[in-house]
């Protein structure tokens, strides 16, 4: 049964929602995208309550030195600053790669401390509100083997930036990148922010395209090429015809 640990966080903040919801669900998969995943729920936290404190924040400086702040101090129990130290210190351990043997158990733990702290800031914005309890949740089996086994090729291909603690935006630089966007979240936790140029891209050739006299269908054919043979031509050919191409050429 799906646990509801964190579904109340949505109504307060989306991505601190994802960031739990994205740890409980590689809880019994992957220790690292785990850890890391809380680190960025603690970060994430730290922020709102910045702004909610109104104070200046500074991107550039580092969770630690954030959390260090006197007013932010001043402001949140001893108990809850412990919990975002805990978090941060093991997402900063993951980051650079060191998992050194974490029992399920310890795992656990966390995503309970992770539970306690979200309990606390929604009852903050809403107090008196009820909030569902703690749920332990369930190990599921994956369905999709031959996913789990993509998403472990990608992780070793991503691996170098795996470690970079401070990498928090990528930019999806070629056509087929927006296509695994969240394959790439999860082998990089770390990141917060991605940049697709589709639509830039799009907007740029429509503006070329524009100050340009196409000629009709019926004067030129619309064909694709190839450097290579490809399999199942006659299915692709079919499926091409559908968006008004006629044939594929193989340049040899």
């Amino acid at each position: 049964m799906k646990s509801r640990n964190f579904d109340l966080l949505e109504t307060v903040d989306k991505d601190l929602c994802k960031y739990a919801k994205d740890a409980e669900y590689y809880i019994y998969k992957d220790a690292q995208v785990v850890l890391i995943k809380l680190r960025c729920f603690a970060e994430k936290m730290v922020i709102i309550i910045f702004k909610q404190l109104h104070i200046s924040i500074d991107y550039n400086e580092n969770l630690l030195d954030k959390m260090k702040n006197p007013v932010f101090v001043e402001n949140m129990p001893n108990e809850i600053l412990a919990k975002l130290h805990l978090l941060r210190m093991k997402g900063n351990k993951a980051a650079h790669g060191e998992i050194l043997n974490y029992k399920q158990e310890e795992l656990l733990n966390l995503l309970k401390e992770t539970y306690l702290l979200g309990k606390w800031f929604y009852l903050q914005q809403i107090p008196d509100s009820l909030y569902p309890d703690y749920q332990i949740p369930s190990n599921i089996p994956s369905n999709n083997e031959e996913q789990e086994k993509q998403i472990i090729a990608l992780k070793n291909e991503l691996s170098p930036w795996a470690s970079i603690e401070n990498l928090d935006t990528i930019c999806l630089g070629c056509t087929h990148f927006p296509l695994i966007k969240d394959e790439i979240q999860i082998c990089l936790p770390q990141v917060k922010n991605f940049m697709d140029p589709g639509f830039a891209i799009a907007k740029r050739l429509q503006f070329l395209l524009d100050k340009l006299e196409v000629r009709s269908k019926s004067e030129v054919k619309n064909q694709v090429f190839c450097t290579q043979d490809v399999e199942n031509k006659h299915q692709l050919e079919q499926a091409l015809a559908l968006w008004g191409f006629d044939g594929i050429i193989v340049l040899k």
